[in-house]
């Protein structure tokens, strides 16, 4: 099987998986920027800012609505990789949240959890509903209020970053149901035959 022809099968499973029903699908967002910082007793991005990357995962049963002027999940897990230094596990809870007006953001959870870290902004994530696939999204972000309470914690002690702006890009991707997995593999076990 060509790579093309593989990417256009991977796509035409996630259209699938979202068309399958309404059963609940696990979320993956991923947050990228660059900053300095300390995490334990590690300090990094003193005197450049350095790349980082959160990804996280939710499922999409939990989105919250509640506040009306933003909707949000609050994660399951979510891990972050900084550039040079490593990657550690976030023991704090944590979501992700995008308002009315398009900005994106990682923050601490729940319908009060203050922003950690938010862009970029656009009318496109304004009108997503958090439930399917997007991005990836590019714009100005920010890093702020780390050193608040309740402080960030991750496997390797507390995470803190300095307030400032960023570049920023945003991906969220939904995994396939296990319905919409299916139909993905009867799809391969006709098309294989056809080839035949």
């Amino acid at each position: 099987m060509s790579t093309m022809r593989f990417v256009k099968g991977v796509a035409a499973c996630a259209v699938l998986a979202s068309a399958a029903g309404a059963d609940a699908a696990m979320i993956t967002f991923v947050h990228e920027g660059m900053g300095g910082g300390v995490v334990g007793n590690t300090v990094f991005g003193a005197t450049a800012p350095v790349p980082f990357v959160i990804t996280a995962v939710g499922d999409t049963d939990n989105l919250d609505t509640s506040l009306g002027f933003a909707r949000f999940i609050n994660h399951d897990s979510a891990v972050i990789d900084i550039f040079g230094v490593g990657t550690f596990t976030f023991t704090s809870p944590t979501r992700t949240f995008v308002n009315v007006n398009g900005i994106v953001g990682f923050s601490r959870a729940g319908a009060s959890g203050l922003d950690l870290f938010n862009g970029p902004q656009t009318a496109e994530l304004g009108a997503w509903d958090m439930l399917s696939s997007i991005g990836p999204v590019s714009g100005d972000g920010a890093l702020s209020q780390w050193g608040a309470l309740p402080i960030i914690e991750t496997d390797a002690g507390v995470i803190e970053f300095f307030g400032a702006s960023s570049p920023a890009t945003f991906t969220a991707f939904v995994v396939p149901t296990p319905a919409g997995l299916a139909l993905c593999g009867i799809g391969a076990l006709v098309a294989a035959r056809r080839r035949r």
